[in-house]
C-alpha cells in the first residue's frame, strides 16, 4: 500500500488540544440526527463532510481532482490512561472508483494530529483492504494491512491500562470472533514492533477517537462511505 495521510491538515492549522471532560463513560451515538451530536468536533477537509443521514455518518464531497473529505473528533468523554476503555465502529465502503477510505483512530487529546494509530476500510479501483496506520510527532507510518471482498467491517479499538497497549481488531460480520490487526505502544514500549511516545503523563493522560473518511479521484454520495454504530465505553 503506499503511504498517504488520512488527515489532510493535520500539519496545518489545526493542531490544536481536546481538553473537555474527564473518566470515560458509555457514549453511544448511531448517527440519527440530522445534526452532529455536540461532543464532536468536525473538520471539512477540501469541502467534504461527514453527515448523520437515514441513521450513518456519511461522506459527502463535491470533487473528484483532489483528495477531499472530513473527520470528527471526540471532545467528550475523554479515556484516561489509567482506566480500561474501547471504541467501536462500524465502517462501510461501497465506492467503486478512485479511492475512498472511512476509518476510527485512538490519538492522545492533548495532541490528536501529532500522535494516534487507526484501522480503515481503503477502496482503490474496486480493490479493498483493512489498513492500520500509526502517527508519531506527526510523521505518518503504515502498519499491518489486509486485502477484503468485504464491503462492510466492523472494527473495535481497545486500551488496556495494565499492559498500556493499544489493540486494534477486526470482523467481517457480527458472528465472527474478532481478529487482531495491530497492537501499539503510545508509551514506546521496546517489546512492541510497532510504538511511539506520545508525552502521555501516565497517571493522567488521556486519550481522544478520531472517525474519518475521504476519496480521491471520485466523487461521494450519501450512503457510499458510510460509519455507523459508534460506541465508546469501559
Amino acid at each position: 500500500m503506499t503511504l498517504r495521510s488520512r488527515f489532510f491538515l493535520i500539519l496545518g492549522l489545526l493542531c490544536a488540544s481536546v481538553t473537555a471532560a474527564s473518566a470515560v463513560t458509555t457514549f453511544k451515538d448511531n448517527f440519527t440526527s440530522t445534526k452532529l451530536n455536540s461532543k464532536w468536533k468536525h473538520v471539512s477537509e477540501n469541502k467534504g463532510k461527514l453527515t448523520p443521514k437515514n441513521g450513518k455518518l456519511n461522506l459527502v464531497t463535491s470533487s473528484k481532482s483532489k483528495d477531499t473529505g472530513g473527520h470528527l473528533i471526540l471532545t467528550k468523554p475523554l479515556p484516561k490512561v489509567t482506566e480500561n476503555w474501547e471504541m467501536q465502529l462500524t465502517l462501510e465502503n461501497k465506492a467503486k472508483s478512485g479511492e475512498a477510505w472511512v476509518g476510527a483512530a485512538i490519538a492522545n487529546s492533548a495532541k490528536p494530529y501529532d500522535n494516534m494509530c487507526g484501522v480503515e476500510l481503503y477502496q482503490q479501483k474496486g480493490k479493498r483492504w483493512i489498513d492500520t496506520f500509526h502517527i508519531q510527532k506527526g510523521k505518518e507510518s503504515d502498519g499491518p494491512a489486509k486485502s477484503t471482498t468485504a464491503k462492510k467491517v466492523y472494527v473495535r479499538l481497545v486500551y488496556k491500562k495494565s499492559t498500556k497497549l493499544i489493540t486494534l481488531y477486526r470482523r467481517t460480520s457480527t458472528s465472527a470472533s474478532w481478529t487482531k490487526v495491530l497492537t501499539y505502544s503510545p508509551f514506546n514500549d521496546k517489546k512492541q514492533k510497532y510504538r511511539g511516545n506520545w508525552g502521555l503523563d501516565k497517571k493522567k493522560g488521556k486519550f481522544t477517537v478520531a472517525i474519518y473518511a475521504g476519496s480521491k479521484k471520485v466523487k461521494v454520495t450519501a450512503g457510499t462511505v458510510t460509519a455507523d454504530g459508534f460506541v465508546v465505553k469501559n
